[in-house]
């Protein structure tokens, strides 16, 4: 992750929620949620998330050790927080992925970072509802204009290559 204290860079991508300074940060995407698996594992689950008392029964693959990705979207389904047991974590989003190509459960991910997946149907949706995640990526300069515009030509360039939620 680039930070405005990092070294060697002028301008780069940092996912958060943004609380660097306005002027130095400039959102671009904004994150969504959606459980994904296997095509096989859709299919032994019994279809995949269908309701909370089914959960315990689910292989749920964390990508952080709070499970605060899953507590999102499970909160945002449910209407209200979960209790959920976070048995173990792996540390990257694309480290839960992987698992759940592997048929080992359920990961949580980004439509947008899956989408060859899902489109390849390696991957399915084990629930169609996604959610934001409140986080979001954003582009980071140390230039010390903030209106400089190499930084504004990269976001216009990132902007029309990313979904139309991106914030403004």
């Amino acid at each position: 992750s680039i930070s405005p204290q990092d070294e060697g860079f002028d301008i780069g991508i940092r996912y958060g929620l943004g609380d660097w300074p306005r002027e130095r940060a400039v959102p671009v995407y904004g994150e969504r949620l959606v459980p994904v698996c296997t095509p096989a594992y859709f299919q032994a689950s019994g279809g995949g998330i269908r309701s909370l008392a089914q959960l315990p029964s689910l292989t749920l693959i964390h990508s952080d050790e709070d499970g605060q990705d899953w507590q999102r979207w499970l909160t945002a389904w449910a209407g209200q927080p979960v209790a959920l047991s976070v048995d173990g974590a792996l540390d990257t989003l694309d480290a839960a992925v992987q698992m759940a190509l592997m048929d080992w459960g359920i990961a949580i991910a980004d439509p947008l970072l899956v989408a060859a997946e899902l489109s390849a149907g390696t991957l399915v949706l084990a629930h169609p509802d996604c959610y934001p995640s409140g986080e979001h990526y954003y582009l980071v300069h140390r230039l010390p204009d903030a209106g400089d515009p190499r930084v504004a030509a990269l976001r216009d360039w990132l902007r029309e290559r990313l979904p139309a939620q991106a914030p403004a």
